[in-house]
């Protein structure tokens, strides 16, 4: 005569309320969307960027339509008239010693709709954390 045990013979399977229960699985998630999430803002619009050398020889052209100089970043946004790179809204960064370069180039190239310069501005979070943070 056989006995039958309870479980044997039977393969292991996974057991779904098992799992959940790991916080494990739930920070891997997270993790995940986190990823994905970062991925998908990042590729969002916003200005392409180019090197300094294409940036003054796009400046050198015609299709520059609006110029702004940010001082502080260094940094020079164009809207062009027509796509460069598969982009119509280009930047480039350029260190301080080619800045008299820049924006000779800029007045050079004189934009339809024209340029500025704009000078960034610390928000009062910024002071704020610097009054309680002492690096």
């Amino acid at each position: 005569m056989r006995i039958a045990r309870k479980g044997l013979g039977r393969r292991p399977t996974m057991d779904f309320k098992k799992i959940t229960r790991n916080p494990l699985m739930y920070v891997l998630l997270i993790g995940v969307l986190l990823i994905v999430g970062f991925s998908l803002i990042s590729s969002l619009g916003g200005a392409k960027q180019i090197t300094t050398q294409e940036g003054l020889n796009l400046l050198k052209g015609d299709t520059v339509t609006k110029v702004v100089n940010t001082d502080g970043d260094q940094r020079v946004d164009m809207t062009l008239s027509t796509a460069y790179q598969d982009s119509t809204d280009v930047q480039f960064y350029y260190v301080s010693a080619r800045a008299d370069q820049v924006v000779e180039a800029i007045n050079a190239a004189n934009p339809k709709d024209g340029y500025n310069d704009a000078v960034p501005k610390a928000s009062w979070f910024d002071g704020f954390l610097s009054l309680r943070c002492r690096w």
